[in-house]
């Protein structure tokens, strides 16, 4: 938003004809755009505007209207109430890989 006299202007930075969903900032785009190096995706939503992404994610926090969408869609998800809720989660996943690779690693110079 950008305040113009007493009025305010929307503009929309990530807006282009490439959204074939019609959005105003294509969050599949804009995921893979700051992904170039195609690590595995998380995505954390709430509406219906997220569906799009909560397709393409490798994993997907969801409530409310998204947790619906994906319920119905057959999209896996991890639901949430707070994003304390998603950190707590996230630092799990990554102490259990952590705790994985350390094994495979042992492992193998053994």
């Amino acid at each position: 938003l950008e305040p113009i006299g007493a009025r305010w202007k929307v503009s929309f930075t990530n807006f282009g004809p490439s959204c074939v969903h019609g959005c105003a900032t294509c969050k599949p785009v804009t995921m893979a755009r700051l992904n170039p190096a195609g690590g595995p995706m998380i995505f954390v939503g709430d509406g219906l505007s997220d569906k799009h992404a909560a397709g393409r994610a490798d994993l997907v926090f969801a409530k409310d209207k998204l947790a619906a969408f994906c319920s119905e869609h057959a999209i896996v998800y991890t639901p949430f109430d707070t994003l304390a809720t998603v950190a707590g989660r996230l630092h799990h996943l990554l102490q259990t890989h952590a705790a994985m690779t350390r094994e495979s690693t042992d492992a193998a110079g053994a």
